[in-house]
């Protein structure tokens, strides 16, 4: 997971530095499939809930309202960002990324 995370840093900057900044209009099909690559993470988490709470109604209502609320939230921000930030909202979400993957790599 790391490894994605930093190609796609790089990738990110390059097209940063390039000045080449590619919109994309994702259709049903193709969104559908982005949500399912992104929830993957969820699928293992859900896999190992199991050995932790016998409460699994309670444990689904809690995952579920909270991953909407924090998609919600980065849809608004990533908004927010493109339109007040510009290239800054780029270079932010390319540190990130860049954390978030050297992170994932050493622990």
């Amino acid at each position: 997971m790391g490894l994605i995370l930093i190609v796609l840093a790089i990738q990110m900057l390059i097209e940063l530095i390039r000045n080449k900044e590619e919109v994309f209009k994702l259709d049903f099909k193709e969104m559908l499939l982005l949500a399912l690559s992104v929830s993957l993470d969820s699928y293992f988490t859900g896999i190992g809930l199991k050995s932790i709470t016998n409460n699994l109604l309670l444990s689904f209502i809690i995952f579920s309202v909270v991953s909407s609320i924090f998609t919600f939230m980065g849809c608004v921000l990533g908004k927010f960002g493109k339109k007040y930030l510009g290239h800054y909202a780029n270079g932010l979400a390319i540190l990130l990324l860049l954390i978030l993957g050297v992170k994932y790599l050493l622990f």
